[in-house]
């Protein structure tokens, strides 16, 4: 089985790391690694055996994954510390919430709170909001104001704080098979990517209404992330492509056509864009192709 590098953060030391994660041919369990670019190579900072990761997200300079089989590792300095939560399902995206605490979204509704500093878990669903469908995957997290931006399959965009949940589309047919997989706000826009059966789209959402955008063919994945940098939207394919109000996208590099992003984020005064095999792009005022995290041939 191929290496899969979940995605890249930087520790609040400045490091810029990336989590890997592999399930060997017929091993019983998975090899998951931290990797750590010293300015010129990747080396391995931290090295484990157990559940393969599904997600994983920073709090300060701890790096917290998430596991199938109600697993939670936490990597700090080095040393891992696993930790069990009591229930839920498989964790399929992370956020970085605020303070200390890390958020995981899941399917079926759930949603995992781990606050690092009390090491305290906290799972939620869906269903205690009172939502239509509180069945569907959380496909991804991220800050809104207030609280949190809850982004998964059957045109779920729910915004929640604290004990209250808004949702930002307007309710549509009940055979709607949209699903969202990233979003972002440039300015007070918001704008997702994601499928509607087996076409991806990009669109804004205005007035609870969902906006598609025309983009050039090959621009889009199956699965597209999307930052906001510099007032443009950046988005992570087989390309990376910046979309602004009087372009509607403009190519900047072409990655291994095998390779698509699997995250894109922000380092030095750019922004980093990380392919599910390895390869790394920092798209910046000098942009540059970093060494790849895996050497060819290692396991």
């Amino acid at each position: 089985m191929p290496r899969t590098a979940l995605g890249a953060a930087v520790l609040t030391t400045g490091e810029l790391i990336v989590v890997s994660t592999v399930m060997p041919n017929h091993a019983q369990s998975a090899l998951n690694r931290i990797h750590a670019f010293t300015g010129s190579h990747w080396t391995t900072v931290a090295e484990w055996r157990g559940v393969e990761l599904a997600a994983f997200c920073t709090v300060g300079n701890t790096v917290v994954c998430a596991a199938d089989r109600r697993r939670l590792y936490l990597v700090r300095d080095g040393v891992v510390t696993a930790r069990e939560h009591p229930d839920g399902d498989r964790f399929i995206c992370s956020a970085f919430a605020c303070g200390t605490v890390a958020v995981f979204g899941g399917s079926r509704g759930y949603f995992l709170e781990y606050d690092v500093a009390l090491d305290e878990l906290t799972v939620h669903n869906l269903r205690q909001y009172h939502v239509e469908a509180p069945g569907r995957n959380i496909n991804a997290i991220i800050a809104s104001d207030p609280g949190l931006l809850l982004v998964g399959e059957n045109r779920l965009l729910l915004r929640i704080s604290q004990e209250t949940a808004v949702s930002l589309l307007a309710p549509g047919p009940s055979n709607d098979i949209t699903g969202f997989h990233a979003a972002a706000y440039l300015g007070d826009s918001l704008f997702v990517t994601g499928r509607t059966g087996a076409y991806p789209f990009l669109a804004a959402v205005e007035a609870s209404v969902l906006k598609p955008i025309s983009v050039p063919p090959g621009i889009l994945g199956s699965v597209t992330p999307l930052v906001c940098w510099r007032s443009s939207l950046l988005l992570g394919a087989h390309f990376l492509s910046v979309l602004t109000p009087s372009h509607p996208a403009i190519v900047h590099e072409f990655l291994n056509p095998e390779a698509s992003t699997v995250a894109l984020t922000p380092f030095e005064d750019g922004i980093l864009a990380l392919a599910w095999n390895g390869e790394v792009f920092h798209l910046s005022s000098a942009p540059r192709r970093l060494p790849p995290v895996f050497k060819r041939g290692a396991a």
